[in-house]
């Protein structure tokens, strides 16, 4: 079991990874992140992709069984989150996947109605 859910967190990292970096695909997202995110715009999918990587982590680690936790993979999530008490990685994680839905709520608020316009749904 534990290097399946292992798989299963780092693919969801993955995959939560690459669908914040294709939202650079998307003008109406690029003109938000040229606005708002203090980099250079060729760095933004990349800087997408470590957030949505880092949320889809923190979501799995969140719901993670205890016993994958204290596996020697899980171990493993515990040391590149920087905690050893399961109940703190349960805490950091919540705090990570409030603030990354946070974000992405806002982002897809501001960016939304412009999409929907452009694509002839409105």
């Amino acid at each position: 079991m534990e290097k399946r859910y292992g798989r299963l967190v780092l693919t969801t990292g993955f995959l939560f990874g690459s669908l914040y970096a294709a939202t650079c695909f998307f003008l109406e997202f690029r003109i938000i992140y040229r606005k708002y995110v203090p980099a250079p715009a060729v760095l933004h999918p990349f800087l997408l992709f470590i957030i949505g990587a880092t949320f889809g982590v923190s979501l799995t680690c969140l719901f993670a069984p205890s016993t994958f936790l204290r596996s020697s993979t899980g171990r493993h999530f515990l040391g590149v989150l920087g905690v050893e008490n399961l109940l703190l990685l349960r805490l950091k994680c919540l705090f990570l996947v409030f603030l990354f839905a946070l974000l992405t709520w806002e982002i897809c608020w501001l960016v939304l109605p412009d999409l929907l316009e452009n694509c002839g749904l409105i």
